[in-house]
């Protein structure tokens, strides 16, 4: 396929994981606005509402299931999920092309079909150990995007981008006002909360010993945030603190978006809050541990990446299998002077 046209129709199952999402918005916004309502976009909802504002046209099929939303005459189907299903029912649905990453057993069920490569143990730029085969070759997914994009007729040629929506704007700044900030005070954001025994979660003392020192440290107030589900974990890491926990209620992701959008620095884990972060063109400090920075193309100039490294890591699990003392060495073992020392250098020079 080596164009779109206007009057193409297409749908897109879009990724089911937030990060993934926000590093296709590109890839979505030049669909939009080569086919319009021509759009059909499929998903998980949440995830959908943070970039719906921005495809005003498009039609919208909010479900987890891979089938919903897949409808007949279709020119194209462009999968950046990674589920079987979701190329058989755009097989079943008699789309004309059907474009995606050709693993999981699905080639034979697209078009165009993209076979990542594999890493073959060799070690990696930047490693100091080799990998583990048969693990594919860690790319970052808004480049993967635009490589299927080119396939199917449309070229992107800009990072993510999120601009939240004005309400959302509003909602954060009564939220930080309620909390004393001033009107054009700067902030930091620390996304202290995880998944209950994630192995991608920074331990809680860790996350209180830094916005202890940050509150010290003559740099901008600390808020920590948490999504619903890590309210007590995101308490828990303020607690004892200067800083302030914004959890009642949680910010749903389009108030996230206008947190970051207004911040000076956001201190991280790997996961969906950074990729919303660097969208809106926050700087962000990130600590690695089970996954691979490999996975995301970081700014120098906005980005401070910390991993430690082990001969564990990164393993990409979400559960730690070892026995303490490793147990979650690669996010415990991260240091908090280091830490603070690339925020002073984000927010201060």
């Amino acid at each position: 396929m080596t164009s779109l046209a206007p009057t193409a129709r297409v749908f897109v199952r879009a990724p089911n994981w937030l990060g993934d999402l926000v590093m296709a918005e590109p890839l979505l916004s030049a669909l939009h606005e080569r086919v319009g309502e021509g759009l059909t976009v499929a998903g998980p909802g949440p995830c959908l509402d943070l970039v719906r504002p921005a495809l005003a046209s498009a039609h919208w099929c909010v479900s987890e299931e891979a089938r919903a939303g897949v409808p007949g005459d279709l020119d194209l189907a462009l999968l950046l999920d990674g589920s079987w299903r979701s190329a058989w029912y755009a097989w079943r649905a008699g789309a004309r092309e059907r474009v995606g990453l050709g693993r999981g057993g699905r080639s034979p069920l697209l078009t165009t079909a993209v076979r990542p490569a594999r890493e073959r143990g060799g070690v990696a730029v930047g490693r100091g150990r080799a990998g583990r085969p048969p693990r594919w070759l860690p790319r970052p997914f808004d480049a993967v995007c635009a490589e299927l994009g080119a396939l199917a007729g449309v070229e992107v040629r800009r990072a993510p981008r999120l601009v939240p929506v004005p309400g959302e704007v509003e909602a954060a700044r009564d939220r930080l006002a309620a909390e004393g900030l001033a009107p054009g005070e700067p902030y930091l954001l620390l996304n202290a909360a995880s998944r209950a025994g994630s192995a991608k979660g920074a331990p809680r003392g860790l996350w209180r010993e830094l916005a202890s020192r940050l509150g010290a440290a003559d740099l901008p107030r600390a808020f920590v945030l948490g999504a619903p589900g890590e309210t007590a974990a995101a308490r828990a890491a303020a607690g004892g603190t200067p800083a302030v926990a914004l959890v009642d209620p949680p910010p749903l992701l389009g108030e996230l978006a206008a947190l970051c959008a207004g911040a000076a620095c956001l201190v991280t884990a790997d996961g969906g809050a950074l990729h919303v972060a660097r969208a809106t063109g926050c700087a962000a400090v990130v600590l690695f541990g089970p996954t691979d920075p490999r996975h995301l193309a970081l700014e120098p100039a906005r980005t401070r990446a910390h991993r430690l490294e082990l001969a564990c890591s990164p393993c990409h699990r979400e559960r730690c299998p070892l026995d303490p003392p490793d147990r979650n060495a690669c996010m415990s073992g991260h240091d908090v002077d280091r830490v603070l020392a690339s925020v002073r250098e984000l927010v201060v020079g």
